[in-house]
């Protein structure tokens, strides 16, 4: 054949042999890790569902708090809005009827009275 030898002959066979070989090892191996690649993005995207599934379940459950707390606070407020305009007057009144000097340092009773009306309207908000 071609006037090579025996041993040429073989030899380029067996190389031949060897790169076919060698060829499909790598198409086999290229295929299997495509499946564990795919088999891995699969993984990871359940996982990623599962995690989103949770965080949302999660966010609704705070919501809901909030929404409960801004009911409650929308009931109370009424009542508050009744209170705040009383105390509004009684402010009022203090400007108008007993004003302090501006060198004046208020007195014991003055202080009780301004103690007693926060008290009021933190009893008033709640607090």
């Amino acid at each position: 054949m071609f006037g090579l030898s025996t041993l040429t002959t073989s030899l380029i066979g067996g190389a031949i042999l060897i790169l076919i070989g060698t060829g499909a090892g790598a198409y086999g191996a290229s295929i299997y890790y495509g499946g564990r690649i795919a088999q891995m993005e699969r993984d990871t995207a359940i996982a990623d569902k599962a995690r989103a599934t949770a965080d949302l379940k999660q966010y609704t459950d705070i919501a809901t708090q909030i929404q409960a707390a801004a009911r409650d606070m929308l009931k109370g407020s009424g009542v508050l809005n009744g209170q705040m305009d009383t105390i509004a007057k009684d402010l009022e009144n203090v400007h108008s009827k007993k004003p302090l000097p501006r060198d004046c340092k208020p007195t014991v009773d003055r202080v009780r009275n301004l103690s007693s009306a926060i008290a009021a309207a933190n009893s008033a908000a709640g607090f």
